[in-house]
């Protein structure tokens, strides 16, 4: 079986206490219609603060800063001949201005904003495990 280390980031955008989620579209192969932070891998020699930048910006139309790096993990996953050990470094970031949300639509189908104790479902245990921690830095 190969193994394939695989370098991820995510991001919490926040606006007067909410954060915002974004949900995948039906047709993804992984977690299809499941809620997640704005994220995704890094490209080939991009940094996890590059990488974060750029994806949220593609998934929300966003400009961001980063304030601080809050979380990571790690976890190994079966994809057909292929354990992929997948790193996250999760981020809180800043809007640098306020405009609304622009969806990528090979990315997502819908976004809201959400308060502790109103994460929507489906959403995968370790991401509700990082939203959760995400508040407390809010």
């Amino acid at each position: 079986m190969l193994y394939k280390p695989v370098v991820l980031v995510g991001g919490i955008v926040h606006k007067n206490g909410k954060i915002l989620l974004l949900k995948r579209l039906d047709s993804k192969k992984f977690f299809p219609g499941h809620w997640e932070m704005p994220g995704g891998k890094l490209n080939e020699g991009e940094n996890p603060a590059e990488a974060i930048i750029r994806e949220t910006k593609e998934e929300t139309g966003f400009d961001v800063s980063i304030k601080q790096v809050y979380n990571t993990w790690a976890d190994t996953i079966l994809n057909n001949e292929t354990k992929e050990h997948v790193i996250e470094i999760d981020f809180i970031l800043n809007l640098k201005d306020a405009q609304d949300v622009r969806l990528s639509e090979k990315e997502h189908s819908a976004y809201k904003w959400v308060g502790k104790g109103e994460l929507p479902k489906p959403i995968t245990p370790q991401m509700h495990r990082t939203l959760e921690l995400a508040f407390n830095y809010l």
